[in-house]
């Protein structure tokens, strides 16, 4: 995976003749177990991108947090190689690279599946992946108490109607 390493034993013990290649074995083994290979789904796990959603139920055991899920478009492939102790710097050059644009809004109810948004991510060196983001539970929506009810509907009348019918109690009163 473009990790090349160099082992160089000296004064390897001679208690049997293959000594030195076990030590150069087990440096090498350490030595490549100290890089790893990101992919651009486990980069994507480790933001762990979450969204909370208004209007969720009480009951609702994540309180209203969905977790966005990340389905790759096309067959991009993302891999790059570094040290394990570079792993951070990895994550936020990630991050840097991503663009996220939502295109739903965040109230309850929420099917699990339902496209939220939209991610593209073009890293310096490699190709564009872009993918789409889909909540990974369902919420349900917390009930409308009939007060809140009779509320909502008196908030979305457009107040032009409110002035019409002021004018219409003012003529009324007017003609009485």
């Amino acid at each position: 995976n473009g990790v090349k390493l160099i082992c160089v034993t000296l004064k390897s013990t001679t208690a049997f003749a293959n000594a030195k290649w076990q030590d150069a074995r087990r440096l090498l083994n350490f030595g490549f177990a100290q890089y790893h290979t990101f992919t651009f789904s486990e980069l994507y796990d480790m933001l762990n991108l979450t969204v909370p959603i208004s209007g969720a139920s009480k009951d609702d055991a994540s309180g209203g947090i969905v977790r966005l899920n990340a389905l790759i478009n096309r067959s991009a492939v993302y891999e790059v190689t570094t040290h394990v102790d570079n792993a951070e710097t990895l994550l936020q050059s990630f991050k840097d690279n991503l663009t996220i644009e939502y295109t739903h809004d965040f109230k309850a109810p929420v099917e699990v599946g339902t496209v939220m948004g939209r991610l593209t991510f073009a890293p310096e060196d490699g190709e564009v992946v872009t993918a789409v983001l889909v909540s990974d539970r369902d919420v349900s929506a917390a009930p409308v108490a009939p007060a809140d009810f009779v509320g909502s509907l008196l908030r979305r009348v457009p107040q032009w109607v409110y002035i019409a019918l002021g004018f219409l109690l003012l003529f009324l009163l007017l003609l009485i």
